[in-house]
């Protein structure tokens, strides 16, 4: 059933409010004129302002020389106080602060943060340059990166960056030491069995890695001595029937396919008696060991994950040998068997 309300008015409506909507009017009216009655004395202090700012006050409005000059200062004396650097929060390291200079133009400020930049890479410069252990200049271009093996922006990452930080950390451990001028070889024995010169260790280790690294590459490679081919004969080719230097190849690969960290390195060594191959940990090296270090390959991924992939070992593994210095292999097995000279190829 149907109720019957009572028709809306908005008349009655209206009762509810607080104010009649005559009030209400004189109310919008009175907030006009509140809000008007600051005008004048703006407008008054802003006349005064260009009076005092103008050359002839019944003349045209135009700013003098004095008043432009105050204005400037103003700004200066801001940039003063807003600039005074400071620049410890973002300066580079090894930089010279200059902390208690004020700006006193845009082109101060940069000026500074300029030679700030530049003491920092002379300082970066010195510090690379400080420490007994430096990296190796090569015997060979290059430019190209190891034709066959490795392209230049490969070997750049690992001679620039990865053996970089190998030899910074270990002058950077070294230095003012009783290790500090010692050859490579006495600081990896020494430290050997030294908790306390892990970091020393692995540091030295990692150097002797890179060095023979480069060592047993040449552009284009080489054919395998004489002298060593008997040797690998002697050892590898009893029954007559196998290639010595392929079967070499063949334990060298499968050692390498073999190392699961992905961190570390693989060697030829001989051992006194015979000849082996060996993986090293990252951190460690055949002279911790006693062994003769004939050939070493670098089996970090990042070793050749930017020619090969993270996948392509076994492809790196192979062409090593396109690469690899033979004759670096047959001089140190002959001076380790008292038949050769001392230097080095």
């Amino acid at each position: 059933m149907a109720v019957e309300g009572k028709k809306f008015d908005g008349r009655e409506a209206k009762k509810g409010l607080f104010f009649s909507p005559h009030a209400w009017g004189w109310i919008t009216h009175g907030m006009f004129l509140l809000l008007l009655l600051p005008m004048p004395l703006f407008f008054c202090s802003l006349w005064t302002h260009l009076r005092e700012c103008c050359c002839c006050p019944s003349g045209p409005l135009r700013l003098s020389s004095g008043h432009v000059e105050r204005h400037a200062k103003g700004i200066v004396q801001q940039m003063r106080r807003t600039l005074r650097h400071g620049y410890h929060a973002y300066v580079p390291k090894g930089a010279l602060l200059k902390t208690d200079m004020l700006a006193s133009s845009p082109q101060l400020v940069t000026a500074v943060f300029r030679e700030t930049e530049a003491a920092a890479e002379r300082a970066d410069r010195a510090n690379d340059y400080a420490g007994f252990f430096s990296r190796p200049r090569l015997n060979y271009p290059v430019a190209s990166g190891i034709p066959a093996f490795i392209s230049r922006r490969q070997f750049d990452v690992q001679y620039n960056i990865f053996h970089h930080d190998a030899v910074a950390t270990l002058n950077r451990h070294t230095l003012g030491t009783s290790l500090e001028g010692h050859s490579l070889e006495t600081v990896i024995r020494r430290a050997s069995f030294d908790a306390t010169q892990a970091a020393v260790h692995t540091a030295a280790a990692e150097h002797f890695n890179y060095c023979f690294f480069y060592k047993s590459l040449r552009p284009w490679g080489t054919a395998v001595p004489k002298q060593l081919r008997e040797a690998f004969q002697l050892q590898y080719g009893r029954d007559g029937s196998v290639d010595v230097v392929e079967e070499v190849k063949r334990l060298f690969t499968v050692v390498v396919l073999s190392h699961q960290e992905r961190c570390g390195w693989v060697y030829l060594v001989w051992t006194g008696k015979q000849f082996d191959v060996v993986e090293f940990p990252h951190g460690a090296c055949p002279i911790g060991s006693d062994l003769i270090p004939l050939l070493a390959i670098n089996v970090h991924e990042g070793a050749y994950s930017l020619d090969y992939g993270p996948s392509g070992l076994e492809q790196y593994a192979q062409n090593y040998f396109r690469a690899c210095n033979w004759f670096l292999a047959e001089r140190y097995y002959l001076q380790a068997t008292g038949r050769g000279s001392s230097c080095d190829a």
